[in-house]
This record gives C-alpha cells, structure tokens and sequence, in this order.
C-alpha cells in the first residue's frame, strides 16, 4: 500500500491543516502561504484556521524556489497585522518558527513584533547585525551566535518558558543543521500587547512558515522543520499540510485527452 500522507515535492498554492498531525496541538498561529490567493490583501491565520489577518500596503506571495513555497516579500513599506491577538501567548509559554531572508541595508529590523509600545516581545536583528529576542522594554537578548547576513536564508526556532523564565534559541543559515544558542534569563513583562505583526516598515525581504505554538517543543522537532525539503511540515511521518481535497488532478496525456492520476503520484517526478 502507498504511505497515507506521501511526501510533497513543493508546497501548493491551496492546501488544507491536518488536524491529526502533532504539529496542530496548540498551534496558536500559522502563516504558510497565499492558500489560493497569490496576491491577497489576506493572510491565513491558525485558530482553527479560519481568522483573517489584513496586509496592510502591497505584500504579495512570491515563490521561492530554494525552499519550495509561498513567501510574504516586504518592500520595506509594509506589514502584516493581526488584531486582536489574544490568542498569541504574552510573551510565554510559546515556541516560535519561521523562515527568512533579510536584503536591506538598515542596520536594525524586526520581522515578529507581538507589541504595542513597550509592553510585548520582538525578534529583530540589532545594529550589532545579531538576531536578537526583546521583551516588553524589560530586556534585550542578543545571540550572538546568529549573525544575519543580506540575502542569506534563515531559520530560526525559538522557545520562551513564560512570563519571567529562560528563552533559548535555534538558528540555521542557507540549510545548515541548526545550532541551539545558551539560553538567556527574561524578566516579568511590563503590559500586555494586543497586536501582531510580522514584519515592520524597515523590513526588506521574505518571510514564510510563521508558526507559534503556545507550548515549549523539543530541539528534535526544530531539526524536522528545518529542513527545506520537508515543505509539508512532517513530524514523525505525519505530515501538517495536505493537498487540497480534490482526490484527482487533470494531466493532459500525448493525445490531449485529460487522464486523472491521484495526488500522491501528480506529485512525483514524472507524472
């Protein structure tokens, strides 16, 4: 018998959550591409997969062809606002996952920012050129192991304990194996933020596969995620998104006439 979730090759413009997968446990948020609209004004966003989220100027979805899959681009004029947002954890127990690349010249830049004023959290490179995590005007936590670098490709995988704990951080630039960073000790935050957003105006580049659970996952999982071929996001052969739910997919044949083949082999070299 074939596997029941067979592997994608890339990602599709329109797909479906699977809820048995362990990844959809506590998922609080899920930015995974354009879902069948290639130049929305919408994004898609995980409580139960059905609240919207509104771009605010002229983002689109861009594919990228070095990981395989729908990318938000960000002139650096525009961002991405979810709000409310009380269903994101302030600033903890979460993990937080994304991929990313940075083109701008501006020294600092923050592509999560969970904040209004100085009461949330954030994840920016700092003018140091390092990836940085800062809570609430409380803290500044700079890994100095992750220095960004213009155009390179990033994965980060960062863990938060709660509201007063340890952050540790897990990175990996152009398909590395991740490296896990010491943790840092955060303090009490001062408010509590009511907007997201991904991006700010000083962003330049990509982002794609915004993921935050409101619980702590294991480094073995940020090593499955990292991996650019896993586009459909398996863990343990389970796979978080699935093919849209037409079972069949028109293949033009030699003499014209449509033939249907099933997912799993539209999706192998070939077919």
């Amino acid at each position: 018998m074939p596997p029941l979730y067979p592997k994608m090759r890339e990602r599709p413009a329109e797909f479906q959550m699977n809820y048995s997968s362990p990844l959809w446990s506590n998922l609080c948020l899920a930015v995974l591409g354009p879902n069948g609209f290639n130049n929305s004004t919408r994004v898609h966003e995980a409580s139960g997969y059905r609240t919207i989220g509104s771009i605010n100027t002229a983002n689109i979805w861009q594919w990228v062809e070095k990981i395989s899959r729908f990318a938000l681009i960000f002139p650096g004029s525009s961002y991405v606002t979810f709000s409310p947002a009380n269903h994101i954890p302030k600033p903890g127990p979460l993990t937080i996952m994304c991929f990313f690349s940075w083109n701008a010249a501006t020294a600092q830049t923050t592509f999560i920012n969970h904040s209004y004023a100085n009461d949330g959290w954030r994840i920016l490179r700092r003018e140091t050129g390092n990836l940085t995590y800062t809570l609430g005007g409380v803290g500044i936590y700079e890994f100095t192991e992750f220095p960004i670098s213009r155009n390179d490709i990033y994965f980060i995988f960062a863990r938060v304990t709660g509201n007063g704990g340890q952050i540790s951080m897990m990175a990996a630039r152009n398909y590395s194996i991740p490296t896990v960073a010491a943790s840092k000790t955060i303090s009490t935050m001062i408010g509590a933020p009511y907007q997201f957003f991904l991006s700010s105006i000083f962003f330049q580049g990509w982002l794609t596969d915004v993921l935050i659970w409101n619980t702590i996952l294991p480094d073995s999982i940020g090593y499955r995620l990292a991996d650019p071929s896993n586009v459909d996001l398996r863990v343990d052969g389970t796979p978080l998104i699935l093919p849209p739910r037409r079972r069949f997919w028109p293949v033009v044949s030699e003499t014209a006439i449509p033939k249907f083949v099933p997912w799993h082999l539209f999706q192998q070299v070939g077919a």
